[in-house]
């Protein structure tokens, strides 16, 4: 069974994907640092293509050149918004004995839009670079991060 590896570099699902036991080119997540290895890791690869997804569905927005650019508290804000939208999405299937797809679909999605904004205040403060983000996190409120 081959492992499936995230490659370090940006993309989307099958540019970011990749099936390789090869130790040349681009840095592999998971490679050499035991993430591969972990029993959590399919979930969290898992999860961080919904994210991607909703990313996806939402870019006529912007992108990173918008949210990196976005006060931390103003986002901060807006993932006690979408907590808020999920914890709403968790009381209306609460008393149901079962939960059907749609308000299923629901939960996960409002709980990759929690995901997406705190991973774009964990950008801001540098948490996120890629290997082909050479950028110092930028400064906030005039302070050097």
């Amino acid at each position: 069974m081959k492992k499936t590896y995230l490659y370090h570099f940006g993309g989307t699902d099958d540019s970011v994907m990749g099936r390789s036991n090869k130790s040349d080119g681009p840095k592999l997540i998971g490679s050499s640092d035991g993430l591969a290895e972990s029993q959590t890791w399919p979930y969290v690869l898992a999860f961080a293509r919904r994210m991607e997804a909703k990313l996806a569905k939402n870019r006529h927005k912007g992108d990173r050149d918008g949210w990196i650019t976005c006060n931390p508290d103003d986002l901060a804000f807006r993932i006690q918004d979408e907590l808020n939208e999920l914890q709403e999405a968790l009381r209306r299937v609460r008393s149901k004995n079962n939960v059907v797809a749609p308000e299923r679909e629901a939960i996960i999605n409002e709980a990759a839009d929690v995901a997406n904004f705190a991973m774009m205040v964990a950008d801001i403060y540098g948490g996120c670079k890629s290997a082909n983000d050479g950028a110092m996190p930028r400064a906030v409120n005039n302070q050097k991060i």
